[in-house]
């Protein structure tokens, strides 16, 4: 099952990649689809902890607004 999910999940970013911002598509590729944790995700960046879920929390905002718009 998890693997659907993560499946699904990798689509859907890919999908709207060119709307949404390189650091966005490329931090929800790395946690959503391949698991990084935030304590990772921060290290590879150089970022606090905070600025990783705040940037994710932006990227997944992003990705369900250009989702609610896609016309299907």
């Amino acid at each position: 099952m998890a693997r659907r999910v993560k499946a699904f999940a990798e689509k859907l970013i890919l999908a709207f990649e060119g709307e949404m911002s390189a650091a966005h598509t490329a931090l929800l590729m790395q946690h959503d689809v391949r698991g990084a944790g935030y304590l990772v995700l921060a290290t590879e960046l150089g970022i606090s902890l905070g600025t990783v879920k705040s940037r994710l929390n932006r990227a997944r905002f992003k990705l369900n607004l250009l989702r609610s718009r896609a016309v299907y």
